[in-house]
């Protein structure tokens, strides 16, 4: 059984803390084109989070590139949010079933389904981008 340091552990969690400070900020990003699209602009609201799912990716990966993985911007910039748009894209069918599910059959608010299903998301996202976006843990 492998022991792990209180250093570690400490390290590791204050290293999550700042991961969800770009996946907060890009969630914020997420909800405000969400309503926007949805309640202003009368997109369907699945339409709507697809649409801002992917701003969100953009915001949360410069945050998350810089801030929470210390990598500096360079010529592997596009390689690097690819695989991070990639791990996205995996979490993303998982937020939109959770959405429809909650709001379709489950009768919830779509924002409500919608931060339900964005800790879903986050869960599956982070796992992705620390074992294959990011160097650095």
């Amino acid at each position: 059984m492998k022991i792990i340091k209180l250093k570690d552990t400490k390290k590791r969690f204050f290293h999550l803390l700042r991961y969800s400070l770009g996946y907060i900020l890009g969630g914020a990003g997420y909800f405000l084109m969400l309503y926007f699209l949805t309640d202003y602009n009368e997109f369907h609201y699945v339409l709507s989070a697809i649409i801002s799912f992917f701003i969100s990716i953009f915001i949360a990966f410069n945050i998350s590139k810089v801030f929470a993985f210390e990598e500096k911007w360079d010529k592997n910039y596009l390689t690097g949010l690819f695989k991070y748009a990639l791990t996205g894209g995996i979490a993303a069918p998982i937020n939109l079933l959770v959405l429809i599910g909650l709001t379709e059959w489950a009768s919830f608010h779509y924002l409500v389904s919608a931060l339900i299903a964005g800790l879903a998301g986050f869960i599956v996202k982070y796992m992705g981008d620390v074992l294959w976006c990011f160097k650095k843990v």
